[in-house]
């Protein structure tokens, strides 16, 4: 299994870049003050790589990002389905292969270039 976390001090906003993969990503609003991640699969197929607030990844498995529910999302890359839960800041989505779930979210969402069902049921 793979578990990592990131400090986000001083950032506005925390960008998830997924370079390759198909995997479902999963975004949990926290009152943790850093992005801790979780997903299936060994450590080394991740690639992880964080750097001024964006991280850059694979995820060909499905991962678990829990996230400051405060801070402004950008989600962009090679995705599966894409489900997010108990965010207040803005999300932008771009680049889901699947099916997008939003679920209690107090912010602006903006979707690009998503290719499956979209749905908010709050």
């Amino acid at each position: 299994m793979f578990q990592q976390s990131y400090s986000v001090g001083g950032q506005s906003e925390i960008h998830l870049y997924f370079e390759h993969g198909g995997g479902d990503v999963h975004l949990l609003g926290t009152d943790e003050t850093y992005l801790r991640i979780q997903g299936e699969g060994d450590a080394g197929e991740y690639k992880a790589d964080w750097q001024n607030g964006t991280l850059t990844m694979n995820v060909h498995a499905d991962a678990v990002f829990f996230v400051p529910r405060n801070m402004n999302l950008r989600v962009s890359g090679n995705f599966g389905d894409f489900n997010a839960t108990d965010l207040l800041g803005s999300l932008r989505v771009a680049g889901a292969h699947g099916d997008v779930g939003l679920n209690a979210i107090g912010g602006a969402v903006t979707l690009e270039s998503v290719m499956g069902d979209s749905v908010r049921p709050n």
